[in-house]
Order: C-alpha cells, then sequence, then structure tokens
C-alpha cells in the first residue's frame, strides 16, 4: 500500500532528508526470499535499501559485527 506524507529523517551524517511517499507491507526479495516490511522513499545516493531495527527484529536478523553480515531468518 502506497501512501503520501511529509516527514523528515535525521542521518548519522547530520544532514536531513525530507520524505513524501511511504510503502507498508511492502514484499522486499533479498537472496531469493521474500520478506515483507515498511519502506519510505526518499533520495539518498549511497544506499539501495536501508532495514529499519523493527524489521530485522520480526525476522530474527543477528548482525555479526566481525565479518561485517546481517543474517536474515526466513
Amino acid at each position: 500500500m502506497k501512501a503520501e506524507t511529509n516527514h523528515r529523517i535525521k542521518l548519522p551524517i547530520d544532514s536531513i532528508v525530507d520524505y513524501y511517499i511511504f510503502y507498508k507491507h511492502l514484499p522486499i526479495s533479498i537472496g531469493g526470499i521474500i520478506f515483507h516490511g515498511d519502506l519510505i522513499e526518499f533520495d539518498l545516493s549511497d544506499f539501495d535499501n536501508i532495514l529499519r531495527m523493527s524489521c530485522l527484529h520480526t525476522y530474527g536478523s543477528k548482525i555479526d559485527c566481525k565479518d561485517f553480515k546481517v543474517i536474515l531468518n526466513d
């Protein structure tokens, strides 16, 4: 479901980004497995997708800092 909104996000690099489009419960394909998450659309050229902590928690994900990996469970 696509919805229009008007919000701002403060990024870790201290810049602020406006976003106007929000997608609720959108299917996301990662490694051929479908996950569902809420996405916001904004202009950030360095990243394709950013997963929120709530999405990582929902799927019981593990963050492996040593090997720079995020392990998602389907």
